[in-house]
């Protein structure tokens, strides 16, 4: 009996102090606030996606693609809300959220400041450039300048080329090989340097191999989809028109690095490129260069300057074995070396330099003056 007196009290406990526990939680929840509203903007235009940020309880929400949002649960008391959206100023504001009720508040943004005049000059010029030649070209016509094919690792044409729309190209041995026009075969498009029929390498064909070409020696890629009257007919698909750099209006000097790896063959791929170039003038009837820093040689043809250039000689030993000459007096006598003498071949080699190089110089001017004739 006195077991069933004691089961039965701590029941009673038991339930006595689960009720009061859910009192106490129904009555925490009856108190709890919640803020609802719009985001909208100063036309009455909603705001879906806005953010609303309450830096207190470091949480937000976001409006829905009615511009409503809601926080609910909140506890009673003074918050910081902050709302913001894309191209409008942010808001930011004091709350205060009531116990056991829902507070409205619709938030009204108002359009962002406006930028001043942004000037942007010297760059891409010559994309500039090429821009307004294909805006001004009567043909379906792409024109990409080496300022936009040095944006990408692309170390020849056939690379550079992939990147326009309408051309596609075929792979040889991991390279850009052959450009298609619009879809078509590769020996239905022609390829020509500044308007010039380039032939292609391979004697059974007539695609051009545009992995041949560096990427850094073209100044501008031409690309006329539909072969125009005034242009060749050689062509079905497009014609692809490379225009070299041009003379530089003063010394110019550039460089490029790369490097990748190609998964198809497996092997790291090296792009170096050095491009050197300078402007020629009239000094008094001689076509010269403003500098010399190519020695007077650029390309394998002299340009009119002074020729420099190295040699360099290897110090000669003294001949231990005995030698067949003659004195002073003409008699015949044997010349043995003692020791080790080594003489300078120097002074006696410059005049023999200064003489081969005239003699080559004047070899290759009278083979000159011959193709004339």
């Amino acid at each position: 009996m006195k077991r069933f007196l004691r089961l039965v009290s701590l029941t009673l406990l038991i339930m006595s102090t689960s009720g009061n526990t859910f009192a106490e939680e129904k009555v925490n929840v009856a108190r709890q606030g919640t803020i609802r509203g719009r985001i909208v903007d100063t036309s009455k235009q909603i705001l879906p996606g806005a953010s609303i940020y309450i830096e207190k309880l470091h949480t937000g929400v976001t409006s829905d693609v009615n511009g409503y949002y809601t926080f609910a649960n909140l506890t009673p008391g003074t918050y910081t809300v902050k709302v913001s959206y894309v191209g409008y100023s942010p808001v930011e504001m004091k709350i205060t959220i009531p116990a056991g009720k829902t507070l409205e508040k619709d938030v009204v943004l108002n359009e962002g400041l406006e930028l001043q005049e942004v000037v942007v000059g010297g760059a891409f010029q010559g994309q500039r450039r090429a821009i307004n030649s294909q805006k001004n070209n009567l043909g379906i016509t792409n024109v990409v300048s080496a300022d936009q094919v040095g944006k990408f690792p692309d170390s020849n044409i056939g690379d550079a080329l992939k990147r326009i729309n309408g051309i596609n190209v075929q792979y040889d041995q991991g390279e850009a090989r052959f450009g298609q026009v619009r879809g078509t075969s590769a020996d239905l498009s022609s390829v020509t340097i500044n308007g010039n029929r380039l032939p292609s390498a391979e004697g059974d064909t007539r695609n051009v191999q545009l992995d041949l070409i560096p990427a850094d020696m073209v100044q501008t890629i031409e690309v006329n989809k539909v072969v125009t009257s005034d242009m060749d007919g050689d062509a079905i698909g497009g014609s692809i028109n490379l225009v070299t750099k041009s003379t530089p209006y003063k010394r110019m000097f550039s460089a490029t690095a790369g490097t990748g790896y190609n998964w198809i063959s497996q092997k790291a791929q090296l792009n170096l490129g050095f491009t050197y170039g300078d402007r020629f003038f009239n000094d008094n009837g001689h076509i010269n260069t403003h500098t010399n820093h190519s020695g007077g040689i650029q390309g394998g043809i002299s340009n009119g300057q002074d020729i420099y250039f190295r040699v360099a000689f290897k110090s000669v030993a003294t001949i231990l074995m005995e030698q067949e000459t003659v004195n002073m007096e003409g008699e015949d006598t044997i010349l043995k070396a003692r020791g080790r003498h080594d003489p300078c071949v120097l002074p006696r080699a410059v005049p023999i330099v200064e003489s081969m190089t005239a003699m080559t110089l004047l070899d290759y001017l009278l083979i000159q003056q011959a193709k004339r004739f």
